[in-house]
């Protein structure tokens, strides 16, 4: 499956600095745009439909936000619009503070609308949030969409990096070795681990079309004769055909079993949502939204843990 990822840049006043971190030749940031450049330069670091956009954030006012689509999804392949931006990163420069909340809600609009893609956010920062909405607040923060956090250097907020992460089955990495910067910014497939009995029955499949294999080599080199040969292949191809038909019948439980999660998520994003309104009309109060939020985000969490486990099923070869 193709992935739409967002790259969303902390251009904040912190990132002017090198402190914090080990082996920075520069700022933090001057060190993140020149590890995307190269990342984005590099043929093999995506998938051949995968898309990346580029956002920065700031708050130079107590007005609004800054948050920057620098350059929206694109094709991986085509990375000059990156470049690009990147460049526009280099002439901005780093000041104000860091709307961690804000960013993110842009980021997760963009996500909003429909795709067949994986979606993720690569979301870089030094800091916590200083200024705005509690970024743990975001619509949707346990939604489809898998966040990545790159934390840099020792002020970097792990707990809420931590929490944003781990909610939405992505990773925290805190990075506080220059060196370390590269693998961080790398997006890394994640792929569901296949339930034993799949896994096994894609193994057993896998050595009796081997042993076919061998059997045919044998024969053509006149190891075996063809009545031998023809007893080897019809025992191995009805055991094949009956690991094809065990296959079909789990293929088309998870195929229920996915519809049924969807709506099971489904139903416990709407009651997030329902929170989250509650919170926005000031009907409860942030702590209460959290405490209210956190169980169901916890549920949405693991419902799509299992709906991978479904669709790694639904994407094996039939």
């Amino acid at each position: 499956m193709p992935s739409d990822i967002i790259y969303l840049v902390d251009c904040s006043g912190s990132m002017a600095k090198g402190k914090g971190m080990k082996g920075l030749e520069g700022s933090k940031l001057d060190a993140v745009r020149g590890r995307l450049s190269a990342l984005f330069a590099d043929a093999g670091a995506f998938g051949a439909c995968d898309r990346v956009a580029l956002l920065s954030f700031r708050q130079r006012s107590l007005d609004a936000a800054e948050v920057l689509e620098l350059a929206p999804l694109q094709p991986a392949g085509s990375p000059g619009p990156l470049m690009q931006a990147l460049d526009r990163i280099r002439a901005m420069g780093a000041e104000g503070g860091t709307p961690l909340g804000a960013a993110l809600r842009h980021a997760l609009a963009i996500h909003g609308s429909p795709s067949d893609s994986a979606k993720g956010i690569m979301l870089i920062t030094d800091g916590p949030n200083s200024i705005g909405e509690d970024p743990r607040l975001a619509d949707a923060l346990a939604g489809d969409v898998r966040i990545d956090a790159v934390g840099l250097g020792s002020k970097a907020d792990a707990a809420t990096l931590g929490h944003i992460s781990r909610k939405t089955g992505g990773m925290l990495t805190i990075v506080s070795d220059a060196a370390d910067l590269p693998g961080a910014l790398r997006w890394r497939l994640t792929s569901a681990p296949l339930p034993a009995d799949v896994s096994a029955a894609v193994e057993s499949a896998g050595r009796i079309r081997l042993a076919m294999t061998g059997a045919d080599a044998e024969r053509s080199r006149g190891g075996i004769k063809a009545d031998e040969h023809f007893r080897r292949t019809s025992a191995l191809q009805s055991e094949l055909d009956s690991l094809a038909q065990q296959f079909r019948d789990r293929r088309a439980r998870a195929s229920q079993e996915y519809i049924g999660l969807r709506l099971e998520r489904d139903s416990a994003m709407a009651q997030l949502a329902d929170l989250n309104h509650a919170f926005r009309q000031k009907s409860i109060d942030k702590n209460g939204y959290l405490e209210r939020a956190s169980p169901l985000e916890d549920r949405v969490a693991g419902i799509s843990r299992e709906i991978a486990v479904r669709r790694a099923i639904l994407d094996l070869p039939a």
